[in-house]
């Protein structure tokens, strides 16, 4: 961001697109990915595997603090 603040004094805008650049040349180890459908086999599920996922989640998670949680 410090990058962005002096090219902005210097009166060169930098776009998100150039930040987002700049922050993956940085990062060498991360990569940009593009989603990818999701087939009909895998959309298939039941009300049943979705409550066993939550009863399953519910048991891995029962020690970890909530901050510690992420999406």
């Amino acid at each position: 961001m410090k990058h962005a603040m002096v090219l902005s004094d210097m009166g060169l805008p930098i776009s998100l697109y150039n930040l987002r650049i700049i922050f993956l040349r940085r990062h060498p180890n991360l990569k940009v990915v593009f989603g990818q459908s999701v087939s009909r086999k895998h959309a298939q599920v039941d009300k049943d595997m979705i409550n066993k996922f939550f009863d399953h989640l519910e048991r891995v998670l029962v020690n970890v603090p909530p901050q510690n949680i992420f999406n």
